[in-house]
This record gives structure tokens, sequence and C-alpha cells, in this order.
């Protein structure tokens, strides 16, 4: 679903500011907060007999048994802001921005900023800068046609299938509520055959605005297992998104 006149409205600034000798301001900025809370888990068996380690003996004392499998659990993090600022939107809906994050995480003094082009799917192309897995979750959705072949009314469901390198992913998604130009979306993307000896399963969900072509919410769940003969893993990252001021809502 494409709102015609909003992108008529980012192609009749476009037009503007190339006639003018003066940089070309943005066209429209869009600033979130956002959060992201990592967790990884590690679980490893204990081989029995492994005395010639140095932690010693693996067998608890006097009963000849295994000891239990080790586990450990990490949390980390952090709060930011992403600003958004649209630079063009050609005729067939491709769009550019300057994408620029900053945050209170302790490796975060200095801030990432990138370019991209949006193609109107929601593939993205970048074009110079420095990314992160927050950015690109996030800029996809503003694919000019990102839901053009989907009518965002209540009930409605569809299936994409996508390959990235090598793997094809499915995503099966569902409008679970709708409000005027307002659709709360749940999707959840699988690699078909899996990762190997791993798996990745992304799960989002969103209320997003056709009227703007934007999200007002995003949440993204990414979560990464992986196993070996006597190991295995999982890193669950929770993207959370909300729109606070945008441009636009000023036309």
């Amino acid at each position: 679903m494409i709102i015609p006149f909003v992108a008529a409205m980012l192609l009749d600034s476009t037009t503007a500011s190339s006639t003018s000798t003066q940089p070309a301001a943005p066209m429209r900025e869009i600033v979130y907060k956002f959060s992201e809370n990592l967790t990884n888990e590690f679980t490893t068996d204990q081989a029995p007999n492994d005395s010639m380690n140095a932690g010693g003996s693996s067998e608890t004392s006097g009963t000849g048994l295994a000891a239990p499998p080790e586990s450990s659990r990490r949390t980390s993090g952090f709060n930011g802001t992403m600003t958004i600022d649209v630079l063009e939107v050609d005729a067939d809906g491709y769009l550019k921005a300057d994408v620029k994050e900053a945050t209170d995480a302790e490796n975060g003094t200095k801030p990432f900023e990138a370019v991209f082009i949006v193609r109107p799917d929601g593939n993205l192309v970048k074009v110079s800068g420095t990314e992160d897995d927050g950015m690109t979750s996030l800029m996809s959705y503003f694919g000019t046609q990102y839901f053009a072949d989907h009518d965002l009314m209540q009930g409605a469901q569809w299936t994409t299938d996508m390959t990235y390198g090598k793997v094809e992913y499915q995503t099966s998604s569902s409008v679970t509520a709708s409000s005027g130009t307002d659709a709360t979306i749940k999707s959840t993307a699988k690699a078909v055959k899996g990762l190997g000896n791993g798996s990745l399963t992304v799960q989002t969900s969103l209320v997003y605005r056709a009227s703007k072509l934007v999200p007002l919410t995003l949440d993204v769940l990414q979560i990464r297992s992986g196993s070996g003969d006597t190991a295995s893993s999982e890193q669950t990252s929770h993207f959370h998104f909300d729109r606070v001021s945008d441009t636009l809502d000023k036309s």
C-alpha cells in the first residue's frame, strides 16, 4: 500500500531543492528513541573422567557421576536516538537517507552514521558510513512501497520468500489491528532449512502509519542459536523504537 500524496509531496520537495544553488536541506527529518537489550546464554557438557583438565576431575566426589552441565548468561543493553534525514526520493520511489545514531553505550562515544538507498520494496544499499543492526532493522520500513501489495486491514495475512546469499528465508505476516491509516502488523521470519547447526528467528511487531509511510513503533526480536557435540548457545537481541518527532507532521 503506497499513499500517492505522500510520495508526491516528497518528490515535489526534491524538484524544488534541485533548482537551488544552496546545499539541499533534508526533505524530511524523523527522530526515534530506541533501546537494545542483548542476552547471551552458553551451555557446555562436562565430560566424565576429565581429570587432566586444569579444573580437576569432572566427576562428583564419591559418586562416579558426571558433573552437571555448566552454563552462563550475560545481559547488556543501551538506549539512544536515531535521526533519519530523507535527502531524496526519485520518480521510481527510491529513497536516499542519512541516518545518525547516538547511544549511551560504553563503546558509543563515536556515533554511527550511514547513508542508505532504500529501494521501494525495502531492500537497502549502503552508500557510505558505518551501520549496525538497529539501523538496518528500522530503515527497511522506509521503502515507499514496502506494503504495496497488501491491504492493511485487520485479518490480512501473507507469506514472503526471500533469499540472502545462499539462505532462503520465509516470513509470515498478519495485520492484527487497524484504525484509520494505522495498522498493527506482526511477522515471523525463519531460515527455511536452518543455518547449518544453528537457526535464526526474527519476530517483529510494528504500528505502521500508512498515510506517512513510517513506523510509529517497532519491536524486533532476533533469536540466534547454535549447537555442537558438547555445547550450545543462544543470543537474543531486542530492539524497540518509538517515533518522537517528524517534520512531515507539521506540513
